[in-house]
């Protein structure tokens, strides 16, 4: 597998579509990434409008803290393990996403305690953060 950035997250995340909702990690450093999401028409969280459902956007950075794990994971050919989103906090959403936005998700792991795993995420379009907040993951470790 070629893991050069950016990379396409198929074969990476466990999420197939039409739950995998965000395309490419962009760029890495230790606990830490950025992600990219193209809200497409045929996106099953999207309302009649055409606007995704808000909390969608903390989905994107549990995608993301994913995406970054996983990729930490094969450079350190470390076994891949799942991981469950079982908190939010301290969230707050700024505005909405629409079919044709490319939202960029910044994710940094603050700590991990065990097999949690707390971090911090935003996620933006156009230089505007749209929604962040806090997110705690637990990795399963007999995956």
């Amino acid at each position: 597998m070629n893991m050069s950035l950016p990379i396409e997250l198929d074969e990476i995340l466990p999420h197939k579509p039409p739950m995998r909702l965000i395309k490419r990690l962009l760029s890495f450093e230790h606990g830490k990434g950025t992600a990219e999401a193209i809200i497409d028409d045929d996106n099953i969280f999207l309302d009649d409008a055409g606007y995704l459902n808000t909390t969608t956007l903390i989905e994107l950075i549990a995608q993301t803290f994913a995406a970054i794990k996983c990729y930490d994971d094969l450079l350190c050919r470390r076994p891949l393990k799942r991981g469950f989103l079982v908190g939010i906090r301290k969230v707050q959403f700024m505005g909405k996403a629409i079919i044709g936005d490319i939202l960029k998700i910044n994710v940094k792991t603050r700590t991990t305690l065990g097999a949690f795993m707390a971090a911090y995420g935003e996620v933006i379009i156009r230089d505007e953060v749209i929604a962040k907040g806090e997110i705690t993951v637990w990795i399963d470790q007999d995956s």
